[in-house]
């Protein structure tokens, strides 16, 4: 029999594997949004090359994702309200990325461009945004600057 389930469990309990999947699967419709946003302003008006605009239509489908987002993983994904301050400054750091991403990848590769570098940029920053939940929602002492007043 392997050993790789034992290590595997070694490396993380089994309720943070759930944990992980259940934000996976927050992600996954937050994702959703988002990209539905883009794609619906990007039908109503396509970018063409206007980069700012790739970056803006990003940025809207971003904030409807990120509120929809914060509910869903405070309520679901960690099961404790996630403060807001501390939510927004670990979403932020992820959107500045996005943001930045989408616009240098119409400007060079137009609307194709934009999708893509959206793409590289949710796969990118999951990673950074569990670890910063998870470390929100923990409660550890070390957060407090997280917490805010």
């Amino acid at each position: 029999m392997s050993k790789a389930p034992r290590r595997l469990r070694a490396l993380m309990p089994r309720s943070d594997w759930w944990r992980l999947l259940r934000f996976a699967l927050v992600g996954g419709l937050n994702t959703a949004i988002d990209v539905a946003v883009f794609l619906l302003l990007d039908w109503l008006h396509p970018t063409g090359h206007l980069w700012w605009l790739g970056g803006l239509y990003s940025a809207l489908g971003w904030l409807c994702a990120s509120l929809a987002g914060w509910q869903m993983h405070s309520r679901f994904t960690f099961r404790a309200k996630l403060n807001l301050f501390g939510f927004y400054a670990v979403t932020l750091g992820t959107f500045s990325l996005q943001y930045a991403l989408a616009a240098v990848a119409t400007l060079i590769w137009g609307n194709s461009g934009a999708l893509g570098g959206k793409a590289a940029a949710i796969i990118l920053t999951s990673g950074l945004s569990y670890l910063g939940y998870r470390y929100l929602a923990s409660g550890s002492p070390r957060s407090s600057i997280w917490t805010g007043p």
